[in-house]
């Protein structure tokens, strides 16, 4: 990865962060008399390992999320969402040696998620269950390109359930699988796939008034092996959201 392509991914995962902001959560729904789009945005703390055999780091980092959802009034039960995280800040340094070569380094991730979702008429009343299928894009910019991993890409699959607890409050829960490809070719599924699963409580606005909040849990696990090596990422998040 050269220069001008991680300076180009930075800044436009900067304009994605900043643009609105979201998570991984089935969005709200008010009533279905109108087409209703919402956005969502927020701001975590991250932590991070990756480990392949030439390198092993771990990192803290601010993470930044947006998020949008849209949903038409006659097809009530279909929604498509878009999402996305970045690292806005690596907050420590990892010192790495690959053969000759020592330095400090830091990682930012960038994702996108697209997804279209359906919700099951299987659960009724406060309960929700909505089937998701995507694409999923995921890559990195490390301090000097030393190691890491561009354009891994797949498809997903994402089911989420959530629980209302009361008009303004819910919590709820989401399970992803990617497996991932190069180009539009498949890599071995076994070695080359994302996993993640997360939880968020939706509460009133505090800060903002009318917007509602969220606390959210995020866990990521990738595994990719595109040629000789093997590499694992898992990152951790927990951060607070706005909905509007």
């Amino acid at each position: 990865m050269n220069i001008k392509s991680s300076v180009l991914g930075l800044l436009f995962g900067l304009i994605i962060s900043l643009s609105a902001f979201a998570a991984d959560e089935i969005a709200p729904q008010d009533d279905a008399q109108t087409n209703k789009v919402k956005f969502a945005g927020g701001l975590g703390v991250g932590y991070n390992t990756y480990n392949s055999t030439l390198v092993s780091i771990s990192q803290y980092s601010l993470v930044a999320k947006f998020g949008m959802n849209y949903r038409n009034k006659n097809l009530e039960r279909f929604s498509l969402n878009l999402n996305s995280f970045f690292t806005a800040l690596p907050l420590n340094t990892s010192p790495i040696q690959i053969g000759s070569v020592s330095d400090n380094v830091s990682i930012r991730y960038l994702g996108v998620n697209l997804r279209a979702g359906y919700d099951t008429p299987w659960l009724t009343g406060p309960w929700k269950l909505q089937l998701n299928l995507g694409w999923y894009y995921n890559t990195t910019f490390v301090t000097n390109d030393r190691f890491g991993y561009v354009n891994a890409n797949g498809p997903q699959f994402f089911p989420a359930v959530e629980y209302t607890i009361d008009e303004n409050s819910s919590v709820g829960g989401y399970l992803k699988f990617s497996p991932m490809s190069s180009g539009f070719s498949f890599l071995n599924s076994s070695m080359n796939y994302e996993v993640a699963t997360g939880a968020y409580y939706m509460f009133p606005g505090l800060l903002f008034g009318k917007y509602k909040h969220t606390l959210n849990f995020d866990f990521a696990h990738l595994s990719m092996k595109p040629d000789a090596v093997r590499a694992f990422s898992n990152s951790t998040t927990i951060g607070l959201g706005i909905l509007l």
